[in-house]
């Protein structure tokens, strides 16, 4: 869900990106500039998910006990 986040708020192929220039009036440049500490937050999540398994399986773990 997190590495579609990040697709759908980058170009090329950024749906969102596009939905909400669109509905806000916003231009592309202006979006892209504002949105980059996001997509910073976004890739920090993403490798932590990826490569802790703690990290990754603390809900699934909760529902065990």
């Amino acid at each position: 869900i997190v590495n579609i986040m990040i697709g759908g708020l980058t170009p090329p192929f950024g749906s969102m990106m596009f939905t909400v220039c669109s509905i806000v009036g916003v231009r592309l440049e202006g979006f892209i500039k504002e949105v980059w500490p996001f997509i910073v937050a976004l890739l920090v999540v993403l490798l932590l998910v990826t490569y802790s398994e703690s990290i990754a399986l603390f809900i699934p773990n909760l529902f065990l006990k």
